[in-house]
């Protein structure tokens, strides 16, 4: 494991520090959106777009890849996002940050399909558990740090979308400068999508559903605590605990599942982040909703639980492959991913017209449940299990 972390000194730090950028920045969109008066089904469309712009690049990233590498990629898609950050403050209208957030979603998935390529291909079958479980701690702190970023200023100033936009310039200097020891980009043509599915269905399953439940909280959690009387500070410190909650389990669940059949684990974190589901729903129910003791530790809770199934997906689909497919397989999976969380947020900020904010839990209750469902079928049928190599 030593081996592999220090393959990704460089682009994990880079990678993370992005993602606070991205993290606030989500944040901000969403309260921005309410308080210039978009209407809450407008708000899940503008936040469906940045994952469809996530979808869109699995089709096209891997093709640019071999061609400009790894390293530069990365530093071109951030310069993207750069540019997105500041037009947000120029068109304040649903359908321009629909048409920006798509970019912007583009842009992160390229960069997302390079560090998960470049993970994977920096580690072997018997430590990916882990080593991914590390890049999600990366991840999810960086996400943390963003919500709490995000309670410094007040959203209604454009103050930090311009401390967004210096992060992100920030974050790919290292890889402005440094010699970059990055693995090699190519394209495997035998590797098809068809051929991922075909092989690894539950995997990409997976990666479907964490993208519905994760998209869902991530886009519209502000809005849920907006609608249950959070105050903007209060809404901040609930997105972190639930981002924060969501670093606790990595490595145990890592490390659990690189030792047994990884569907017991995917079950587990299903079943227990189902039941936090509910326990939500119960405690944003009625009139005067505080953010009490008992709140957060069932936000700490969900993020704990629900957030470990996209690594374990990640790790379950990359198994029965080489490091030649690492890009092809992360693509798979990213846009497994994407097409939940075009889904997640649609679904969600529905529910939440007729049920309130409680709305947001019930539509991942609904998804975790039907996952449940599909997973406990294939734990009943072991014989269509490919062991790992």
């Amino acid at each position: 494991m030593r081996d592999a972390l220090k393959l990704l000194r460089i682009i994990l730090p880079c990678y993370g520090l992005l993602y606070v950028g991205n993290g606030l920045l989500s944040t901000l969109i969403s309260v921005r959106a309410e308080i210039e008066g978009f209407n809450i089904v407008a708000i899940g469309f503008i936040m469906a777009a940045y994952f469809f712009g996530i979808l869109i690049s699995t089709l096209l990233t891997q093709k640019v890849l071999p061609l400009l590498g790894y390293a530069r990629s990365f530093v071109i898609f951030t310069l993207i996002i750069i540019l997105c950050t500041f037009l947000y403050q120029i068109f304040i209208q649903p359908i321009a940050w629909i048409l920006i957030r798509f970019v912007a979603g583009f842009a992160v998935g390229s960069i997302l399909i390079i560090t998960e390529s470049w993970v994977n291909g920096s580690s072997s079958n018997k430590v990916r558990g882990r080593v991914l479980s590390v890049y999600m701690l990366v991840n999810n702190t960086a996400l943390g740090l963003g919500q709490i970023i995000f309670t410094l200023q007040d959203p209604a100033s454009n103050i930090l979308f311009n401390v967004a936009g210096a992060i992100f310039i920030f974050s790919v200097l290292p890889l402005l400068v440094m010699d970059i020891k990055a693995p090699q980009a190519s394209i495997n043509r035998d590797m098809a999508l068809l051929k991922v599915i075909k092989r690894v269905p539950l995997g990409l399953l997976c990666a479907f559903t964490a993208g519905v439940i994760n998209a869902s909280i991530l886009s519209l959690g502000p809005v849920f605590t907006q609608k249950i009387g959070f105050s903007y500070f209060e809404t901040g410190y609930f997105m972190a605990a639930v981002l924060i909650g969501g670093l606790l389990l990595q490595l145990p669940v890592g490390r659990l599942s690189d030792g047994l059949d990884r569907r017991l684990v995917m079950l587990g974190a299903a079943l227990l982040s189902a039941l936090v589901c509910l326990v939500i729903v119960h405690l944003s129910s009625g009139n005067q909703v505080e953010l009490s003791v008992l709140f957060i530790i069932a936000s700490v809770a969900y993020g704990a639980l629900s957030m470990t199934l996209s690594p374990i997906g990640t790790a379950y689909s990359n198994d029965n492959f080489g490091p030649s497919g690492s890009s092809q397989v992360s693509s798979a999976v990213l846009m497994s991913y994407g097409v939940g969380a075009i889904l997640g947020p649609i679904l969600a900020s529905t529910l939440m017209s007729q049920f309130g904010g409680a709305g947001l839990f019930i539509s991942n209750f609904v998804a975790l449940s039907m996952f449940i469902f599909v997973l406990g079928l294939s734990l009943c049928r072991p014989k269509g299990y490919a062991p790992r190599v």
